[in-house]
């Protein structure tokens, strides 16, 4: 998948979780695999800081990102965004989303 294409799904995601954030039901879990696949983009580092936006507005809803029934998905994205190779801020941040989601199982 070309470069632009990827980029176009990610704007796609950002525009729907930006103004249809409440009105998504079961798509959490295709929106969590777009953005772990787009976290082990390695080739460039638009497409996983994009998003990694994506992530960071999800991240301002804890009860949305660490959802029970996408909590896992949640989870595999975050884990993938540590280990992004795009920038160490984003897998800082990452990492300590995912120590919030272990906080929020206690």
């Amino acid at each position: 998948v070309s470069r632009e294409a990827k980029e176009l799904i990610v704007s796609g995601i950002h525009f729907l979780v930006q103004g249809q954030m409440q009105g998504i039901k079961a798509g959490w879990k295709t929106v969590f695999r777009i953005l772990h696949s787009a976290a082990q983009d390695h080739e460039n580092k638009t497409v996983p800081t994009a998003a990694f936006a994506v992530v960071e507005r999800v991240a301002e809803d804890k009860d949305r990102l660490f959802a029970d029934g996408f909590f896992r998905d949640a989870v595999r994205t975050l884990q993938a965004f540590g280990q992004c190779k795009a920038s160490q801020q984003i897998s800082l941040q990452a990492i300590k989303y995912l120590l919030q989601g272990a906080a929020h199982l206690a």
